[in-house]
């Protein structure tokens, strides 16, 4: 007697979102997922407290949570893969997991975008032709910075856009090092006097228009500008540059093999 075959494993893409969240700049990964994974129905869940309380886009209703999205499916007796959106493997990530199990103990994760070395000389790919568009202006991307271990992936990677890049390219963080005043002098002995602001962020949210680009005293614009530099500000985020979101198809695809066939590559 002939069995039934089970369906594809559901997929959830779990996001922080922002306050100034819309959908748009993660359609990316949308359409990824559609393209490699036709086959399996995807589901989003919004895990970031700001977004609880933002006004839904017009003909949407709230952002779904992670709690509804994962009880759902457990009551549906499916077990999903999730693909957590996150840019690192810190305290987000881990209270994702812990969600994630509370609801859907054998479910397979995939990984955040800097979760490995591989990982860092792959954003590099992607971020290539950013820097060479450029010209003779300097791109610095700016992150938020973390007191979690996993902070160290940002020292991987401003380490590896020197190394690749040279002086053109560079990072900083909101929260620690380099500092606005750090990063102006390294470009300055450089010789550059241009500069292209852009968010080391997936989404670019309140941290970006308010304290980069911002145009009060404390922000990274106004800073570089008090240091001589001539400042261009490109809100363009990471899932709005080309490849990323391939990037965190790669980590489902991985989640994926690991949920089928046990060899771990997933976070379990």
């Amino acid at each position: 007697m002939a069995t039934q075959e089970s369906p594809p494993a559901p997929i959830v893409l779990m996001a922080s979102g922002s306050s100034r969240m819309t959908r748009e700049p993660y359609r990316s990964v949308e359409h990824v997922c559609r393209d490699r994974f036709p086959a399996h129905e995807i589901h989003w869940a919004f895990s970031g407290r700001a977004v609880r309380g933002r006004i839904p886009e017009p003909g949407q209703g709230p952002p779904p949570t992670p709690e509804e999205v994962l009880a759902a499916l457990r009551d549906r007796g499916r077990v999903p893969v999730v693909q957590a959106l996150y840019l690192l493997c810190g305290g987000e990530f881990h209270e994702a997991v812990r969600t994630v199990r509370r609801f859907q103990p054998r479910a397979a994760i995939g990984r955040p975008l800097l979760s490995a070395p591989a990982d860092v000389a792959a954003l590099c790919d992607a971020l290539a032709p950013v820097v060479d568009d450029a010209g003779e202006t300097a791109v610095l991307w700016v992150g938020h910075g973390t007191r979690h271990p996993s902070g160290l992936a940002y020292e991987v990677l401003g380490a590896r856009l020197r190394e690749r890049f040279g002086a053109r390219a560079c990072l900083g963080l909101l929260e620690g090092e380099p500092t606005p005043d750090s990063v102006a002098q390294h470009l300055q002995n450089a010789g550059f006097r241009r500069v292209r602001l852009r968010p080391l962020m997936l989404v670019a949210g309140t941290h970006y228009w308010r304290d980069m680009a911002g145009e009060g005293p404390g922000s990274w614009k106004s800073r570089l500008l008090c240091r001589g530099l001539e400042v261009v500000s490109s809100p363009q985020a990471l899932l709005e540059t080309p490849g990323v979101a391939e990037l965190f198809g790669d980590h489902l695809q991985r989640a994926l093999d690991s949920s089928t066939t046990g060899n771990g590559m997933g976070c379990r």
